[in-house]
């Protein structure tokens, strides 16, 4: 599980949200200051509230993943020069069919891939991306 690979991969705390509220125990362990962003793989309205909940001021909540259907939340939460950010532009049913179209060859993705960076570099490709004209960039891949 992705439990499992962050254990084994040296993550300093592994948190399951089945076991324990994760919001909780971010602000607990931050002593009550939050954390600077929370990326969001997940994309549910529990997941959003969580990250919202835990984001210190000044924050940042980078939503991976989206799913169709209403999220609502108190606009109060981004008090403190909080900000949602997406990098996430398609639904479920846009990947599946993506990766049909990767699969039967109708789509040839190199040319959307602009940049290689190894992981160490991936503060510098996040940048890359908010300042994507700048840097002429639209997929990047990250390399282990």
């Amino acid at each position: 599980t992705a439990l499992e690979i962050a254990r084994k991969n040296g993550v300093d705390e592994v948190l399951d949200p089945r076991s324990l509220d994760v919001g909780a125990r971010v602000l607990e362990w931050t002593k009550g200051r939050g954390v600077d962003a929370v990326v969001d793989t997940v994309g549910t309205a529990e997941t959003f509230q969580t990250a919202l909940r835990v984001l210190a001021p000044g924050g940042a909540a980078v939503l991976m993943a989206v799913h169709a259907g209403e999220g609502r939340f108190q606009t109060t939460a981004l008090g403190g020069e909080r900000r949602i950010m997406t990098s996430c532009n398609f639904r479920t049913e846009d990947f599946k069919l993506a990766l049909s179209f990767l699969l039967a060859w109708k789509l040839d993705p190199l040319p959307w891939i602009t940049h290689r960076v190894p992981l160490a570099d991936l503060p510098r490709a996040l940048r890359m991306l908010e300042e994507k004209e700048k840097h002429r960039a639209f997929k990047i891949i990250v390399n282990p």
